[in-house]
């Protein structure tokens, strides 16, 4: 058996965005790379995706309508059952100081908007 040259193919990732248009794009994108892919707009609609199915990894928008992503990294941090999914943050804010704050809660990486498919 060969390796997975692709490590998006089989994996499944979960999208927190509440832009229509991102989504879409992410969702192209990923799809595209072989990768299943949920999407929810918002942080208590991710929480309950998790519970019942826990994806690979998590692509979390900060902000959205009724909590931020940083509430929703740590409370998935503190889960033991989605502890080690790994989080990248989006966001269209710039401020090192939200980069910083990502990393502290457990954020693997920070993309900003607008984002690259590479």
């Amino acid at each position: 058996m060969q390796p997975c040259s692709n490590p998006l193919q089989h994996s499944t990732i979960l999208i927190v965005e509440d832009s229509l248009s991102n989504l879409l794009i992410l969702t192209k994108i990923l799809e595209e790379q072989g990768a299943q892919v949920l999407s929810v707009s918002s942080g208590r609609k991710a929480l309950d995706v998790v519970k019942n199915s826990l994806p690979n990894l998590i692509l979390l928008d900060i902000r959205l309508p009724d909590m931020d992503g940083y509430q929703i990294c740590q409370h998935l941090k503190a889960n033991s059952t989605s502890a080690n999914i790994p989080i990248i943050f989006l966001s269209g804010l710039e401020d090192t100081k939200h980069k910083v704050k990502a990393f502290e809660i457990g954020g693997q990486d920070y993309i900003t908007k607008p984002f690259q498919a590479q």
